[in-house]
């Protein structure tokens, strides 16, 4: 699925979702980006051009379904907007302050679910739940305790479901020294690819490559997941 995602947007310059929804880019968009204009990866963790693709056309799928329909893309990085992602609406004009600051995780639950048909693998804090007003519809897991946290790990372990979502405070001293602390915003996904019952440790992947990878213990990924602040 994700190889037909990249070589159609490469080739048409647009993504039809499953229910027929056309995702359409801006030429510029297609153009690889200075990391990605390489045949090989430049480093371990650097993004591929088939991975800006596949993002393009994953962001859009959920920003082009609001009204009016937004638009993600890439501009030259500045002192205000680091990344250079940009969201626009179709005239052009930005969205807010014109830079892109992520998607909710009611939204990432929306785009796996349109894709796949699965549900509930992102997992979060209950406090959350009540505050942003969600239901078991968003597709989303609310752990309230570092034991609910550990069982359903295990239990998506035992289901072959893992990689799980985890929505994390990149500012808690658990990842300390792992890049994490140095993003632009508070909160940010990680993936807990493994799961130890016996140990309680959880292994986790921050997608930046391998040195950004850690093991945990389950009570201080639990407490990564609070807004301790």
């Amino acid at each position: 699925m994700a190889a037909e995602i990249v070589a159609t947007s490469a080739i048409k310059g647009s993504w039809t979702a499953r229910d027929g929804k056309e995702i359409k880019f801006k030429a510029q968009d297609l153009v690889p980006g200075s990391e990605e204009k390489f045949q090989h990866r430049i480093s371990d963790g650097s993004r591929t051009y088939a991975t800006q693709l596949l993002n393009l056309a994953m962001v859009n799928d959920s920003l082009q379904r609001k009204m009016p329909p937004q638009y993600y893309g890439y501009g030259s990085p500045s002192a205000t907007n680091k990344t250079g992602e940009t969201v626009t609406y179709a005239d052009g004009s930005p969205v807010g302050d014109g830079g892109y600051h992520g998607i909710s995780l009611s939204e990432i639950s929306a785009i796996g679910k349109r894709l796949t048909g699965e549900t509930d693998y992102i997992i979060e804090s209950n406090e959350f739940a009540p505050r942003l007003n969600l239901g078991n519809n968003d597709g989303l897991i609310p752990v309230a305790t570092k034991e609910e946290l550990g069982e359903t790990l295990k239990r998506m372990k035992a289901e072959n479901r893992l990689p799980a979502i985890v929505m994390v405070d990149s500012n808690d001293k658990l990842f300390e020294g792992s890049g994490l602390a140095a993003n632009q915003d508070k909160w940010h996904v990680v993936s807990v690819t493994d799961f130890d019952e016996s140990s309680q440790q959880a292994a986790i992947s921050n997608q930046w490559g391998p040195s950004f990878d850690i093991k945990a213990d389950i009570k201080d990924l639990y407490r990564s997941t609070r807004d301790n602040l």
